[in-house]
């Protein structure tokens, strides 16, 4: 393929790469058992006096066999668009198609191809709203637990904008992420700690010069699911604190999730679950 010609000109480090779809599975909603499909209704929250109680999005996403998204549609209640997104994938289950559509005609708003040959995983982004031309293309690598470790995004005339690298444990948690620029300058980078579960329990973001620019703590209960969250500033001051209520159906799927800020309700949503089995 011709791309891979140009990349290379562009001086981008190109080794084996693997599945670049896993976002788009069950372990990405962080469902259990073989779901089917999955409905989302959110409400306004009490901080809304308003539109209290009121309905605000409903979304589904439908999963095939093994689990993956096939199709994501979301509805906003009042400002009455849609946006839908369709998925095919490959014999090996690999991401090969993205098609996205927004609006109420559903007209055709950007089509994602992914290519993966000689290991290497390519991704066209296509915006149709441009004349159909070639937007951008980004280029992906993994290490060989499958970690996406490196992910750098070229314009249309295959120049770096971007570049993203990735660092994780030996339990394959993810550690780092860091930001450059196309210059190869760093621009911002973001750390991960972890409790023994497995759980992301604090974030601390930096910029360019290592300086703080903000911290996240948080706390999960025995299913995985956050039920706190506390943001903080560069001068490590409490910003606020978010408490998330869960009802779990006999899956371990949460059903209800009620969203509180200072003791406030600001979100509630309600989730229908139907499963293969």
């Amino acid at each position: 393929m011709r791309v891979f010609k140009k990349i290379t000109l562009c001086a981008f480090i190109l080794v084996t790469g693997q599945v670049y779809s896993q976002r788009y599975n069950w372990d990405y909603y962080q469902l259990k058992g073989k779901v089917k499909l999955v409905k989302e209704s959110e409400y306004f929250g009490s901080n809304d006096k308003n539109r209290s109680g009121k309905l605000k999005d409903i979304s589904f996403q439908w999963f095939n066999i093994n689990g993956n998204v096939v199709k994501d549609s979301n509805w906003n209640y009042y400002q009455g668009h849609i946006s839908q997104y369709f998925y095919k994938y490959d014999s090996l289950g690999r991401l090969i198609e993205e098609i996205t559509s927004y609006s109420k005609s559903g007209k055709m708003w950007e089509h994602n191809t992914f290519y993966y040959e000689n290991g290497y995983a390519t991704v066209y982004k296509t915006n149709f709203s441009h004349q159909g031309l070639v937007e951008n293309i980004d280029v992906v690598k993994h290490d060989d637990a499958g970690n996406l470790v490196e992910f750098i995004s070229c314009d249309s005339n295959y120049y770096i904008q971007w570049k993203y690298l990735n660092t994780y444990d030996s339990l394959g948690h993810q550690t780092g992420d860091y930001q450059y620029t196309g210059a190869g300058d760093i621009y911002f980078f973001i750390k991960h700690k972890y409790d023994e579960a497995g759980n992301k329990t604090e974030t601390w973001a930096y910029n360019a010069d290592s300086s703080l620019a903000y911290m996240e703590t948080r706390k999960f209960d025995e299913k995985g699911n956050e039920t706190e969250s506390c943001g903080y500033d560069k001068n490590e001051k409490l910003t606020g604190i978010f408490k998330t209520v869960y009802i779990y159906d006999k899956y371990g799927n949460w059903l209800k999730r009620s969203n509180y800020r200072k003791g406030v309700l600001i979100r509630t949503v309600h989730r229908t679950l139907w499963y293969y089995e």
